[in-house]
């Protein structure tokens, strides 16, 4: 219920939040990777989205934000809500930032065991590039983001290997 409290906050008090939005985002975030509830994940998307519209997600609050996304996109249930809120943020001005971040997670070494992470990361950059629902408004190029994508293929886990499959799929489609 707070958090839907804090949904109605944000929508409506938005100018007064400023120097508390990354605090809010930061334990929004936290609670959305270490809760089992899909209720509360659910509703704290809500509260994120609604930072997102109706405000100006710090740019400090992105990493985080993209970490909490990519491995929420995992839940099924929550697919929708997820894939709509990354795509409210990558229309904003931190879109580009947001690919750009997403492709560090698939280059990065550290994060080579982390498959829920990956996967979310290759979903969320083919699906905005050169998905059915991409973002004109994006201008980074299919050659921009590959060598991201062959980097988490170093990933020994079978899911991640099989989004790449598909996400590359979806783009060979795209220009038959």
């Amino acid at each position: 219920e707070f958090l839907l409290v804090l949904v109605n906050l944000v929508k409506f008090n938005s100018c007064y939040l400023d120097e508390y939005i990354a605090s809010m985002v930061h334990m929004i975030c936290l609670l959305c990777v270490q809760t089992v509830s899909s209720v509360d994940i659910e509703v704290s998307l809500q509260v994120l989205d609604a930072v997102v519209c109706y405000n100006c997600l710090p740019a400090e609050s992105l990493p985080l934000f993209i970490v909490t996304l990519c491995r929420t996109i995992n839940v099924k249930e929550l697919c929708e809500p997820c894939w709509k809120l990354m795509r409210n943020l990558l229309g904003t001005h931190l879109g580009h930032s947001a690919i750009y971040n997403m492709c560090r997670i698939m280059e990065d070494r550290a994060y080579k065991e982390d498959a829920a992470l990956l996967r979310g990361a290759v979903f969320f950059v083919g699906m905005a590039l050169w998905g059915a629902h991409r973002l004109y408004s994006l201008k980074n190029s299919p050659t921009s983001v590959l060598p991201s994508f062959y980097e988490a293929m170093t990933c020994p886990n079978e899911v991640v290997s099989y989004e790449i499959v598909l996400s590359i799929t979806r783009l060979i489609k795209k220009y038959r």
